[in-house]
């Protein structure tokens, strides 16, 4: 992109904003002229107490004047209005007027903000392509001196071979120009030689003397000739050497020429590579520097971040071993709370159902102890039978069923079953709860170990909790396996062999059993 098309593109921008200014400016005039026909109603119905109220209309040709002479007006109007209806509509005009200079405004700087924007974006862009469109130009620029130099380096490797195929060729024609002379020559005076050889013997009757008088007059003549063969040959020869010196001396200049102007065109894209590599380098060192300066405050500011949560990180693992062993102290208080729940509700139907077998006890026994417990002699009532006369209707005779020594057993056994199915539940309960106890104090102890186990802690040293942590570690997560202690749950096998043991005493204090032992071994006999 060359300065034309930048100068073009600063033109179309311009274009365009005008063309963005003038159609918001025409969308703005045209809601403030609605907004003004809206007005002009009413002032028509203020035109009681104005005298030309349409004549705002007409003195200024831009919306935004109309606002503020109706503004004015309507101000000026609201203190002389006579009527409080037409005050009350002065003031909801002028409020009107301000709300629409408000929202022109408003628009006006949106549309400038908007078109801020897109411009910065556009110059953005530009500057990008600009930066690539130089890149590119000393790219070319680069290309083209290397083309260049090649292509020089040739032309004058051509020019040089031409003149000195032309130079050969000059030269070669001088030779054979001069060999063709030579030889003419020579063979002219060869052939004159033969002609006056054959004279002087078409003339041999002339005497000796004559001859060789004639002979050296012509041997004379033919060494003047000579010489001016000769003479004509040097000179052929200096002039073919004149031209060879002349011709070589302008085919030096012309490659003398060549060569300085070679060298000032390898002078001069020697400078302009100079210039555009300290450009480049210059370029490539600002770059660089804001490269290193940008790591640089990338790196500080890494290395503020990185302190910063280094900090929070410790602050953190602190929060979080605390809040992890309050926690685990919580936890434990928690599984605590509920193993003692659980103690409670088999505590207090152990109890209940040991109560229960009591009662049924002092039932069972009442009779043989002398007890009279009459809530309870439902339990205990001795099945009887009444024989009535039918005739009168009164009780003959009453028979205690359990007079025989079967049903007594029944009896017994019945009642025992029933004690027993009592005492058993409730001794389950009582060492379930016992249970429950022990576990409820294990996690107890856990938990105030561990809420007060970090102060002491932090008063170590860090090799001393180590050692701490890991016989810690036992404890806390090892499997409890301790038997709860029940001495205080009565034994349900001891308690019935003494039951046995007092019952068969009982039954041999009682004389009813006595008189059937005898009775029995009477009737054995």
């Amino acid at each position: 992109m060359d300065q034309k098309d930048i100068i073009d593109l600063i033109e179309y921008i311009k274009v365009n904003f005008n063309r963005q200014m003038i159609a918001s400016e025409q969308i703005a005039n045209g809601q403030v002229i609605q907004s003004i026909d809206e007005l002009r109603l009413w002032m028509e119905e203020l035109s009681s107490e104005v005298n030309d109220p349409l004549s705002l209309f007409t003195d200024h040709s831009h919306p935004s004047e109309y606002i503020d002479k109706i503004l004015s007006i309507a101000k000026d109007l609201s203190l002389n209005f006579s009527s409080k209806q037409n005050k009350i509509k002065a003031r909801t005009l002028i409020r009107k007027c301000q709300k629409l200079m408000n929202e022109q405004e408003q628009s006006d700087s949106n549309i400038l903000k908007e078109f801020s924007d897109k411009l910065d974006r556009k110059t953005g862009q530009h500057e990008k392509h600009l930066e690539r469109i130089k890149s590119d130009a000393i790219n070319d620029i680069r290309s083209e001196t290397s083309e260049l130099k090649e292509q020089l380096q040739d032309e004058l490797k051509r020019l040089f071979e031409d003149r000195y195929s032309d130079f050969r060729s000059s030269v070669n024609s001088q030779r054979n120009e001069i060999r063709k002379n030579s030889d003419e020559l020579v063979n002219q005076l060869h052939n004159e030689f033969r002609a006056k050889i054959d004279d002087l013997n078409d003339r041999f009757d002339i005497t000796v003397g004559e001859r060789i008088e004639h002979f050296e007059r012509r041997f004379s003549q033919l060494q003047t000739r000579n010489t001016e063969i000769t003479t004509s040959i040097t000179n052929i020869e200096s002039s073919i050497s004149e031209a060879i010196s002349e011709s070589k001396d302008s085919i030096l200049k012309d490659v003398y020429k060549l060569q300085d102007e070679a060298q000032l065109l390898k002078i001069e894209i020697s400078n302009a590579s100079k210039q555009l590599t300290r450009e480049l380098k210059i370029a490539e060192e600002k770059a660089k520097e804001k490269i290193v300066e940008a790591i640089n405050e990338e790196i500080a500011q890494y290395k503020k971040v990185k302190e910063l949560l280094n900090i929070q990180v410790t602050r953190a693992t602190d929060i979080v071993g605390t809040l992890s062993k309050k926690a685990m102290a919580h936890e434990h208080i928690i599984q605590a709370n509920r193993e003692f729940k659980t103690f409670l509700v088999h505590q207090i139907l152990g109890v209940i159902f040991l109560l229960g077998a009591v009662a049924m006890s002092i039932a069972i026994f009442s009779n043989s102890l002398g007890i009279n417990v009459p809530w309870l002699s439902w339990l205990v009532s001795v099945p009887t039978q009444t024989v009535i006369d039918p005739t009168t209707e009164k009780i003959i005779a009453t028979t205690n069923l359990l007079a025989s020594e079967e049903a007594g057993s029944l009896w017994f056994f019945k009642r025992i079953s029933i004690l027993i199915l009592l005492t058993a539940p409730g001794i389950y309960f009582l060492k379930e709860a016992a249970v429950h106890r022990s576990k409820e104090n294990v996690y107890r102890q856990r938990g105030v170990q561990l809420a007060a186990i970090a102060p002491y802690l932090n008063e170590l040293e860090p090799c001393e909790r180590q050692g701490i942590k890991k016989d810690l570690v036992k404890t806390f997560f090892s499997f409890h396996d301790g038997k709860a202690d029940t001495k205080n749950v009565p034994d349900f096998l001891r308690d019935l062999k003494e039951t046995m043991k007092i019952v068969r005493s009982i039954d041999k204090l009682d004389p009813h059993n006595r008189v059937r032992k005898v009775k029995r071994s009477t009737e054995e006999s």
